[in-house]
């Protein structure tokens, strides 16, 4: 059905929802896991020490 619907042949439609599943399921473990850190607040604060360390370089990257 969603070949007729969308006009694209089964393949890349099975192509395209695999490939949509990948990313849901990468963002979905990404984002778990910094829950995960969150909940440690020493590791937490690393992270949060790191980007503010990088966000300096990033300025002057852009101009």
């Amino acid at each position: 059905a969603l070949a007729e619907t969308t006009g694209m042949k089964m393949q890349a439609v099975v192509e395209e929802a695999v490939a949509e599943y990948e990313r849901k399921v990468f963002w979905e473990r990404t984002n778990a896991r910094y829950d995960e850190l969150r909940e440690d607040r020493e590791e937490w604060t690393g992270i949060s020490d790191e980007r503010d360390g990088e966000s300096g370089a990033l300025r002057d990257a852009s101009g």
